[in-house]
C-alpha cells in the first residue's frame, strides 16, 4: 500500500478518534464513508466495496472499543450480567449477518447505514443536557436484554457501526438503566458484537474478486491498522475537549454533518 494512502488513513483515524471522543458516539458513521471513498478510488468493484467498508469498520471499532471497555470495567460502571444478556443476542445476529453478507446487495447496506446515520442526527438534535434526574433503578430483565441484543447485532453488522447509538437509548428507556450504566454496558457489548460481526465477514467473504490489497474475508486489514493508530492517538484529546466545550451549537453542526454523510454515501 502506498505511503500517501497510509498517511491519509492515519489522518482520517485521528479525525474519527477526536470526533468520537468529543461527541461520545461510535466512529462507524464516519469510518464507513471514508473507507468507501478510498475503496471506490482504488477501483474496488461496487459489488464488494460496501461490504469491505462495513467489515473493516467493524474491525476498527472492535479494537478501539476494547480500550474503552477496559476503562469502563476498571471504573466499575460496567455490569457484566447486563453485558452478557445483551451480547447473547447481539453476537448471534452480528455473526449471521456478517457471514451471509455476500448475498446482501450494496443498496440494502447503504439504506441501513443511512437510516442509522439519520437516527443519530435526530438523537443529537433532540438530546438535552440535563442530568439523569428521571432515571430510576435499573431492572435487568433477561428477555428484554436478549431482544435488544438481537436488534443491535443485526444493525451493527449491516451498517458497520458499533451499535451503541441504538444500545444506549434502548437500555435507558426499555431496561431503565441510568445513562452512565447504559453507556458502559453498551461499550462492553460493542466489543463482543463487533468481534462477532467481523468474524462473520472474515469467514463469509470467500468469493472475492481480485483486489489490489490483502483481505481476511471482507476485512481489509491493511486499511484498518493506520486508522486504529490515528483514532487511539486522538481519542483522548476529543474526550478532554468535550469536557471543556459543552456546546449545543457544535452538536447541531455535527448532526448536519451526519445528514451530509448520508447524502454523500447514497448520491456522491
Amino acid at each position: 500500500m502506498e505511503i500517501h494512502l497510509i498517511l491519509l488513513l492515519f489522518l482520517g483515524g485521528m479525525a474519527i478518534g477526536f470526533l468520537s471522543g468529543f461527541f461520545g458516539i461510535g466512529g462507524g458513521i464516519i469510518i464507513v464513508p471514508m473507507l468507501l471513498t478510498i475503496l471506490d478510488a482504488t477501483g474496488t468493484p461496487d459489488a464488494v466495496s460496501m461490504h469491505l467498508a462495513v467489515a473493516t469498520s467493524l474491525a476498527i471499532i472492535f479494537l478501539t472499543s476494547s480500550v474503552n471497555g477496559i476503562t469502563q470495567f476498571r471504573k466499575g460502571f460496567l455490569s457484566v450480567r447486563a453485558v452478557g444478556g445483551v451480547a447473547s443476542g447481539s453476537i448471534v445476529t452480528a455473526y449471521l449477518v456478517g457471514f451471509v453478507s455476500g448475498g446482501i446487495p450494496r443498496p440494502l447496506l447503504q439504506l441501513v447505514f443511512t437510516l442509522v446515520v439519520v437516527l443519530t442526527a435526530l438523537q443529537l438534535l433532540t438530546r438535552n443536557d440535563r442530568n439523569d434526574a428521571s432515571d430510576t433503578a435499573p431492572r435487568h430483565q433477561s428477555l428484554r436484554l436478549v431482544f435488544i441484543g438481537l436488534v443491535i447485532g443485526a444493525i451493527s453488522a449491516l451498517a458497520g457501526t458499533g451499535g451503541g447509538l441504538i444500545g444506549v437509548p434502548a437500555l435507558h428507556f426499555f431496561v431503565r438503566m441510568k445513562m452512565k450504566e447504559a453507556v458502559a454496558v453498551s461499550t462492553g457489548v460493542m466489543v463482543l458484537t463487533t468481534f462477532a460481526g467481523l468474524l462473520g465477514y472474515a469467514t463469509g467473504g470467500t468469493d472475492l474478486p481480485p483486489l489490489p490489497f490483502a483481505t481476511a474475508g471482507y476485512v481489509a486489514y491493511p486499511f484498518a491498522i493506520p486508522v486504529v493508530f490515528g483514532a487511539v492517538l486522538a481519542g483522548p484529546f476529543g474526550v478532554h475537549t468535550s469536557h471543556k466545550t459543552a456546546s449545543g451549537v457544535l452538536r447541531k453542526l455535527f448532526a448536519a454533518l451526519l445528514v451530509l454523510v448520508a447524502v454523500y454515501v447514497n448520491f456522491g
